[in-house]
């Protein structure tokens, strides 16, 4: 177990910065997740660390020692950092039974077959995969791919352990199952992981703790309910858990701020980095909405109640999705009750909105 330290790392190809000034720190057996779109720099960031691509500056430290240090022009090969990782595709050897597919870090690392045996078993073990040990990868399933691939990147005892999408190529029943077997897995092991989705749900079950990238940099660092019910940017907040984002005008700063929306004055929480007058955008959560046949004597925060018109009614199982349009524009709700298609009352609750200065919000 090892504590992994990025300082200000880089990557650029040619006038294009793909990775941007990044630093964190993870912690002993800790479960760290990049997550963000496609093209924010989180396998690069990857590759990085495996020593599989050079960084243009910035450092990279496992318990203190660099490996990686452009200003020292210090780089280790991949197979001297002790850093074990898993590929989306899972890049077995086709022509090796997963004996030998196990085996082959150790066989680059000088260690015979006949030494080897108990590690590969071990390994096999703890992946549940022990009996298939004289199977071709064809002959196995993709979950079963998977853990020989687990089990070749944990086989020699790396420092840490980077996992690209491992899941990616699973249907979704055994992604599920996955899910809790991987989790349980590091935390019987402890080993300290890094772990890159665009999988917005992965990120939430399996992690410790979740970088949510952008753009080559980190937007936002914390726990995953951290995350959710504080995100910091309006991206975050509709990346994390897809917010309503409302377009309007901040009209004070005072304790209960409020912001203009289409024809109402919605009263939030707390407004981040948006000063008066300034254009905002208000983040409410789909299962914040609360919808009414018509809005109670007693409302608090009666502005935050509007007037809308159903247009679509999905069955989720135990609950519904709502598309309403209101006059500030079309709002999404998750809620338990059966409304039929027709006018109904949209409350936004003060509490579940937030509003972003809008320039935060691109």
């Amino acid at each position: 177990m090892s504590k992994l330290t990025v300082e200000r790392l880089s990557r650029r190809f040619g006038a294009q910065t793909v990775v941007n000034d990044v630093s964190f720190e993870i912690a002993d057996g800790e479960f760290l997740t990049l997550l963000g779109p496609s093209g924010c720099g989180k396998t690069t960031m990857l590759s990085a660390i495996a020593g599989l691509d050079a960084p243009t500056s910035g450092r990279i430290l496992i318990d203190g020692e660099p490996i990686f240090d452009a200003a020292r022009d210090c780089n280790l090969p991949p197979e001297r950092r002790q850093v074990g990782m898993v590929f989306q595709s899972y890049a077995l050897w086709p022509h090796m039974k997963v004996r030998d597919n196990v085996a082959f870090p150790l066989r680059m690392r000088g260690i015979s077959m006949a030494q080897a045996q108990d590690k590969i078993r071990w390994a096999l073990s703890l992946v549940e995969m022990e009996p298939y040990i004289d199977r071709y990868p064809h002959e196995l399933s993709g979950g079963q791919q998977q853990r020989v691939a687990l089990a070749r990147a944990m086989v020699y005892g790396p420092r840490l352990m980077l996992l690209d999408e491992p899941l990616s190529n699973l249907d979704a029943k055994l992604r599920l199952r996955a899910r809790g077997w991987l989790k349980e897995l590091q935390q019987k092991l402890r080993i300290t992981t890094l772990y890159v989705t665009h999988d917005q749900t992965e990120a939430l079950v399996l992690s410790d703790r979740i970088a949510v990238m952008q753009n080559g940099r980190i937007e936002q660092l914390a726990s995953p309910v951290e995350l959710y019910e504080h995100p910091q940017s309006a991206f975050i907040a509709d990346f994390v858990g897809h917010s309503n984002l409302l377009n309007g005008v901040v009209q004070n700063g005072a304790a209960r701020a409020k912001v203009r929306f289409g024809e109402h004055v919605i009263a939030v929480e707390k407004i981040l980095r948006a000063a008066d007058g300034a254009a905002a955008a208000i983040a409410v959560r789909p299962e914040n909405i609360v919808l009414h046949r018509e809005i109670a004597a007693n409302a608090v925060d009666r502005c935050n109640f509007m007037p809308g018109q159903i247009l679509q009614r999905d069955f989720l199982g135990a609950r519904y999705l709502y598309l309403i349009e209101t006059s500030g524009g079309i709002v999404r709700a998750e809620v338990a009750e059966h409304f039929e298609k027709g006018e109904v009352v949209v409350e936004l609750p003060a509490h579940a909105c937030v509003a972003f200065s809008r320039d935060v919000a691109a």
